[in-house]
């Protein structure tokens, strides 16, 4: 089985995803800004900015938690990053079955 760690963030329009990488001081794996065509093929238009952190695959879970945790010290809480970008935290519930939750 073959596993990765993302640390993702969405917001509506009003938020970017440019502001929570200048809050963290950290280049995302992937940054997509509300407004931006969901693809080349697609007139859709996308409704949320996107940031995401991931790890990379191929080594162990526990390694890959544990290296995606250590660049994230001594950064702003979520809290803090929140009230800094003019957002809320809301918990994602993630069935431990399903496969791949963003995509659906």
């Amino acid at each position: 089985m073959q596993t990765s760690v993302t640390f993702r963030m969405l917001g509506s329009a009003g938020l970017t995803a440019e502001a929570v990488t200048q809050q963290l001081g950290l280049q995302p794996t992937t940054a997509i800004e509300a407004g931006e065509p969901v693809s080349r093929r697609s007139a859709r238009i996308r409704e949320s900015s996107v940031w995401l952190l991931s790890s990379s695959p191929g080594i162990e879970l526990v390694t890959q938690l544990n290296r995606l945790l250590a660049v994230l010290a001594g950064r702003p809480s979520l809290s803090e990053l929140a009230g800094a970008i003019g957002a809320r935290v809301e918990p994602v519930p993630i069935p431990w079955d399903c496969a791949d939750w963003l995509r659906r």
